[in-house]
């Protein structure tokens, strides 16, 4: 399987992908966020039976009490869905906002 990504996400070193916040709110004092992510992720399966699977319209939200979730939105069998994708929980290291984005260290999905 190979995982590709849309504008304006970019893949980065060590095949890592980085989705840019393009609207939201994030309040670094109490660590809580609600941002939609540009770009989309694209799944395709090494089978070319299978048909590729891609989540856009990702958003990431986290409460002031550092546990949230990832969601996104897709389409199977012409049906639109949105999914919860992981819950996450951040770490001791807390935002950083800036004019440009939002950068977090230590984010954890499960």
């Amino acid at each position: 399987m190979s995982i590709d990504v849309t504008e304006p996400a970019v893949r980065g070193s060590a095949d890592r992908a980085s989705f840019p916040a393009t609207s939201g709110s994030a309040d670094p004092q109490t660590g809580a966020v609600d941002v939609e992510l540009g770009g989309a992720a694209r799944f395709v399966p090494a089978a070319s039976t299978v048909d590729p699977l891609t989540l856009g319209g990702l958003r990431l939200r986290v409460d002031g009490d550092d546990e949230g979730a990832l969601y996104a939105r897709t389409a199977v069998d012409g049906r639109a869905r949105e999914l919860t994708l992981a819950d996450v929980t951040a770490g001791a290291a807390g935002p950083v906002v800036r004019s440009g984005g939002v950068t977090w260290t230590g984010l954890r999905a499960s």
